[in-house]
């Protein structure tokens, strides 16, 4: 848990993975994008898991060179192959000021070259440490903690559609083979993917993340999407709680025909030609003829020009492929040469999102809920609060004879004062907020200037967004609308904190309710709200359970929306997952967990809850996503029992019970 926006964390490490140098993919360009990156974020050190090289390619270029040569000779050429790889990679893989990297190999994907090229690599450089092949652990001393670094050991037997698959099982392999287990958090490189799970109900019971790539992903061996870094950042010794940094890298990549430049003093035919390429990809004579225009023996005339141009910093060459007779740029330049543009952010979104509430039962931490979420929306200056349905418990399948939904105090937590009390809860987040906002503020406004109190009051009011979830809908049955009670109570009582806020600093301000209203919205299942930054935004509580793999229900979310964001609940489980599509680009699906402790329902199916809030912060350029900061909050309260009879007895003075 940060103190504040610009608190620096405990420890800060960025992860790579992927480089695949030898294949067709590779994009050193990336490399260097990646340590100023890292640099920017001042990470402690740095660690590359899994895919230094790709062992394929480089075997399959072995193999040629091995041709002809007798066996006498054979290990020499190998020798002098690697040799030439290592001094290569210790040339151009960027050096982080005076940090170490952590080098972990594959041996699925980097394979015996890989090691070798590896242990060649930390032999020349000082600032590399190689670490066990496959996996490690690495004792984190500020924190008192252990890191989990994991490549896959067994090649991938299949493909798969979902992103926790092939994590998961490198990680359950390495609790049965292992002596010591796993980390207090884990990472696993080589797939290509971005999940973030805090851990508890999961297989594996610690928190995990898998790694983006940085190459081009053009063979898909298990459900490859992503391309970027993370940084994993502590800000206290609580492992399931740090926040991960991911950055989207794929956009650039997507888009790197389109940073060719024409050499300047080309003639206009030729940047035609050249233009026509970035657009439509490799072409032959006749097809130029077809897009352009321009007659054959002219196009042929100015190629030939083109293919004569010295290669520069952003001009690639032009060559023809001899079977297919297209001309395209040359690939060895975007491997080695080209240089990925900065990308500024210039808009900012951050969430804090819960769902499953359940207020009314015994096993809410409605203390948890009411005093440390206002906290920590305002630590980590969140100005939107999520909630992704079952604000209540309900009376179904005779939850209150079983007891798990409180029984009589002054009244029945019937559905009417259970949502009474979700109201309650909520609006205390928002008015704690609020009010810590706005204080600062109070002593420079007056009553005559009402628009820039106006001004000040919406800025301090964070946004909620919420929809019902299929606890909500038990009331409709009934014949009334779910969260009926609670929306007319909510902002009843948002309105009264603001008004005491303003009547103690004699401050009036005549629309407090339209202001309030503006900043409360209800949307259905799946509708689209627009944030202020042009993102799209939608939340999602589907009326099913949870499967082992746990990052199925965020990927069948990101399916069925069309939003940039998603934020879906009601497994109980906590997962990010970030995907990314050709349309929208970059999209992330933050999943949260539960506000109860446990349940009956679910000690009796085995299962373990993800208890807490989850937090989201995106930056976006032009509506695109291009960073992402996530992070699963949620420390129990103790004596849950004393904690929320005190709660409720703020609950019934509150509303004059």
């Amino acid at each position: 848990m940060r103190k504040n926006l610009e608190a620096k964390p405990l420890v800060s490490v960025g992860f790579l993975s992927g480089l695949n140098f030898g294949s067709e993919g590779c994009r050193e360009g990336l490399w260097r994008l990646s340590a100023e990156k890292l640099k920017k974020e001042h990470v402690n050190f740095a660690m590359i898991v899994g895919g230094l090289v790709d062992s394929k390619s480089l075997l399959e270029q072995l193999k040629s060179r091995l041709t002809g040569v007798t066996m006498d000779a054979r290990e020499s050429v190998t020798d002098n192959f690697i040799k030439e790889i290592v001094e290569h990679l210790k040339k151009n893989i960027p050096k982080l000021h005076k940090l170490k990297i952590y080098l972990i190999t594959s041996p699925a994907y980097d394979g015996w070259i890989g090691e070798r090229v590896a242990r060649g690599l930390a032999e020349k450089r000082k600032d590399i440490l190689l670490y066990r092949s496959g996996g490690d652990r690495l004792e984190i001393k500020q924190l008192s903690r252990i890191l989990g670094a994991y490549a896959p050991k067994k090649g991938v037997w299949m493909r798969g559609d979902y992103y926790d698959t092939p994590i998961l099982r490198v990680l359950k392999d390495e609790i049965k083979r292992s002596t010591r287990g796993i980390g207090d958090m884990n990472v696993v490189g080589c797939h290509a993917s971005a999940i973030f799970n805090p851990g508890d109900s999961s297989d594996v019971q610690r928190p995990y993340l898998s790694l983006p790539a940085i190459y081009k992903i053009a063979e898909t061996r298990t459900a490859e999407n992503q391309i970027g870094i993370r940084i994993l950042k502590f800000y206290s010794k609580n492992a399931k709680e740090a926040m991960v940094v991911t950055y989207n890298f794929k956009d650039l990549v997507s888009e790197e025909w389109r940073l060719v430049q024409t050499p300047q003093d080309s003639s206009a035919i030729q940047k035609m030609l050249v233009d026509t390429i970035k657009a439509r990809g490799p072409m032959t004579i006749g097809q130029f003829a077809d897009f352009t225009g321009f007659g054959r023996e002219e196009i042929k005339r100015e190629l030939e020009l083109l293919i004569k141009r010295r290669v520069g910093k952003s001009w690639p060459g032009i060559v023809e492929d001899e079977v297919s007779k297209r001309y395209y740029f040359e690939a060895s330049w975007f491997h080695e040469k080209l240089e990925y543009p900065e990308v500024v952010c210039d808009r900012t979104d951050s969430i804090m999102a819960f769902g499953c509430l359940h207020a009314a039962c015994k096993h809410t931490d409605m203390k948890f809920f009411r005093d440390a979420l206002p906290d920590l929306m305002l630590e980590n200056n969140a100005n939107i609060l999520c909630g992704a349905g079952d604000f209540i418990e309900g009376l179904r399948h005779d939850l209150m004879v079983k007891g798990e939904v409180y029984g009589s105090r002054k009244y029945s937590f019937n559905y009417t004062y259970q949502e009474k009390l979700a109201a309650y809860l909520v609006s205390q987040v928002i008015a704690k907020v609020f009010r810590a906002r706005m204080n600062p503020s109070l002593k420079f406004l007056k009553s005559d200037e009402q628009e820039k109190l106006k001004d000040a009051i919406l800025e301090a009011l964070p946004r909620f967004i919420y929809i019902p979830g299929n606890h909500c809908e038990w009331t409709a049955p009934l014949g009334f609308s779910a969260l009926s009670v609670f929306g007319i109570q909510l902002r009843k009582l948002v309105v009264e904190d603001v008004l005491e806020t303003l009547y103690r600093a004699k401050l009036f301000f005549p629309n407090v309710a339209k202001l309030v209203e503006s900043k409360i919205v209800e949307l259905s299942q799946n509708e689209s709200y627009t944030l202020p930054s042009g993102l799209t935004l939608s939340n999602l509580h589907p009326y099913m359970s949870r499967t082992k793999t746990t990052s199925i229900r965020p990927q069948e979310m990101l399916q069925k929306a069309t939003t940039n964001i998603v934020v879906g609940a009601n497994f109980h489980v906590a997962e990010a997952v970030e995907q990314w599509e050709f349309g929208m680009g970059q999209r992330v699906c933050l999943q949260v967990g539960t506000i109860k402790h446990r349940s009956g329902f679910e000690d009796t199916k085995l299962k373990t809850v993800d208890f807490g809030v989850g937090f989201l912060r995106v930056c976006s350029s032009k509506k695109r996503i291009m960073r992402t900061e996530t992070a699963f909050f949620g420390t129990p309260t103790p004596n849950l029992e004393e904690a929320n009879n005190q709660v409720l007895d703020d609950f019934d003075r509150r509303l004059g019970l």
